[in-house]
C-alpha cells in the first residue's frame, strides 16, 4: 500500500466492521452458558478480494474513510453493535488519522447510511504516530454470556503490528498476536476472535497497533471487523445470521 504524505511511512489502517447477532432458536431450553472465553486466529486475505459488508454484516457493519478520515458509514436502520474507532498513540507522543484509497482488497455494501451503496471501495483510514510504536486504533463490541465471533481485517506496510483483545470484566484471559508482518507492501489479514464474558453488559476491546517499523515507511493497518453470536448449536460468524 502506498499513501499520501510520503514522508509518513509507518501507519495503522482502519476500514470497517460487521456484526451478527441471532436469537439461536435451536438452543435447548435451559441450556447452560458456555462460560467465559477469548481466543483468536489469523488468516491471510488474498489481494483483490472483495468483502461484501451487507452479506457479512446482517446485523451491523461499519466502514471508515470513504471520502475523508472522518467519514463513517454504517448499516442503515439498526442499533449499532460496533463502536467508532478511538485513535491510539504512544504515551509520550501523538498520532493523527488520514484517509487513503489504495488498499489491496475492497469493500462493498448496499444497505448503508449515509452512503446507501458502494462497490469495491479500497478506502479506509490510517494512523501516523510519533513515535510510531503503539500508534493505531481501538474499537469495542458488545459482550455477554453468549459466545460471539468478531473478525478484524488488518494490514501492514514495512512493519510488524500487534493485535490485542480483552474483556471488560476480565473473566477470561486476553488475546495477543504479534505475528503480522510485511517487509514492504503485502496482503491483508483477518483475525477471528471468539469470546464470551462472565456476565451481561460487558464489552470486548480490540487494539491494533504498530509494534515495529522496518524502515521510515513502515506502517500497520486495521481493515475491518465482524461480530457474531454463538449458541450451543449455532455459530454466527461476521454477518450472516440464519
Amino acid at each position: 500500500m502506498t499513501r499520501r504524505l510520503r514522508c509518513f511511512n509507518h501507519w495503522i489502517i482502519l476500514i470497517g466492521c460487521t456484526t451478527l447477532l441471532t436469537l439461536g432458536l435451536s438452543e435447548p431450553a435451559g441450556a447452560a452458558a458456555p462460560g467465559p472465553s477469548l481466543s483468536g486466529s489469523l488468516a491471510t486475505i488474498p489481494a483483490g478480494t472483495a468483502i461484501n459488508l451487507t452479506s457479512e454484516g446482517e446485523i451491523d457493519w461499519v466502514h471508515w474513510g470513504l471520502y475523508t478520515e472522518t467519514s463513517v458509514d454504517r448499516k442503515a436502520n439498526v442499533v449499532p453493535q460496533i463502536s467508532d474507532f478511538a485513535l491510539l498513540d504512544n504515551t509520550n507522543g501523538y498520532a493523527y488519522a488520514y484517509q487513503f484509497s489504495d488498499n489491496e482488497n475492497g469493500y462493498s455494501w448496499s444497505d448503508g447510511s449515509p452512503t446507501p451503496s458502494v462497490i469495491d471501495t479500497t478506502t479506509g483510514v490510517w494512523a501516523y504516530g510519533v513515535p510510531s510504536a503503539d500508534s493505531g486504533f481501538s474499537i469495542t463490541a458488545p459482550a455477554d454470556t453468549a459466545t460471539r465471533t468478531l473478525k478484524v481485517y488488518v494490514g501492514a506496510y514495512a512493519a510488524h503490528a500487534k493485535l490485542e483483545a480483552y474483556l471488560s470484566d476480565g473473566s477470561a484471559g486476553g488475546y495477543t498476536n504479534t505475528s503480522f508482518f510485511n517487509m514492504t507492501n503485502g496482503p491483508s489479514g483477518v483475525f477471528t476472535l471468539t469470546y464470551a464474558a462472565g456476565s451481561a453488559g460487558q464489552s470486548l476491546t480490540v487494539r491494533w497497533t504498530l509494534s515495529l517499523a522496518m524502515r521510515p515507511s513502515g506502517n500497520g493497518s486495521e481493515l475491518g471487523v465482524t461480530n457474531r453470536n454463538l449458541t450451543a448449536t449455532q455459530r454466527f460468524y461476521r454477518v450472516d445470521a440464519k
